[in-house]
């Protein structure tokens, strides 16, 4: 033995009051919602248009590229920073409410991000993108890392106060 105590991981979450759970609860619920409406059920959605043809680009980067050549950088930082910043609350609350790694809430993230684009394709509303799925994925890591440098932060406090 090392004489070293093992501590249980524990999701941050655990560390705050309940009314503060049930409210990042309801808020996620909210943003799952959100999240879905703006990118499936959109004004356009039919269920009538269900295996249609959707429109698909496997080429990574490929319009975001272009939009750059054509001089559209608003645009281009538009959808770079919009994808990335659409998946920071999935991966900001699984890091809070649960223990998944960051790679587990990686590939989550990009679990989901498939599965909006595979609607998107099956419904024939937008474009289903590999560069979503990339900057979707990025972005909920990114969102787990940032909760999981804070909760390191305040366990650092926690333990200086004890």
């Amino acid at each position: 033995m090392s004489g070293r105590t093992v501590m249980k991981r524990r999701a941050p979450a655990s560390f705050t009051p309940i009314w503060m759970r049930i409210a990042s609860d309801i808020m996620f619920a909210l943003y799952i919602a959100l999240l879905f409406r703006l990118t499936v059920f959109r004004d356009n959605f039919s269920i009538n248009n269900f295996m249609l043809g959707g429109n698909v680009n496997l080429t990574v980067f490929k319009d975001l590229i272009d939009l750059i050549r054509r001089g559209g950088a608003f645009y281009f930082f538009y959808l770079l920073l919009g994808n990335i910043a659409a998946f920071l609350p999935l991966g900001a609350y699984l890091a809070y409410r649960t223990k998944m790694h960051l790679i587990s809430t990686m590939l989550t993230g990009a679990a989901v991000s498939f599965i909006i684009e595979f609607l998107q394709f099956a419904f024939d509303v937008g474009v289903t993108e590999i560069d979503d799925l990339i900057l979707n994925t990025l972005g909920a890591f990114a969102g787990a890392a940032a909760v999981r440098m804070v909760s390191a932060l305040a366990a650092k406090k926690r333990e200086q106060k004890s």
